[in-house]
């Protein structure tokens, strides 16, 4: 955790944060959101999705930063590159 956090993090402002996508049902989590922190290429962005597939199993993707506990005040944020299409469904 310490590269991702130390070197690869970012430092947030929740103003900035635009939310463009947060569904949290019983089975499924969608989160999309980028931060007013930069130019189209450096700006700071997360994308996670998780959703089960079949009875057993259910697909987990994280990508860009972890800004979905990004509410208020500032805070720093690791780099999250997560792919699981085998986590379990129970």
């Amino acid at each position: 955790y310490g590269f991702s956090y130390y070197v690869n993090g970012r430092v947030v402002d929740a103003e900035k944060q635009v939310i463009k996508e947060d569904v949290n049902t019983e089975t499924t989590r969608i989160f999309k959101s980028i931060v007013n922190d930069g130019d189209w290429w450096s700006r700071t962005w997360c994308y996670y999705y998780e959703a089960p597939y079949c009875k057993y199993f259910k697909i987990r993707v994280y990508l860009g930063w972890k800004l979905k506990s990004v509410y208020r005040g500032t805070m720093r944020h690791q780099i999250a590159l997560f792919f699981n299409p085998f986590r379990s469904n129970d």
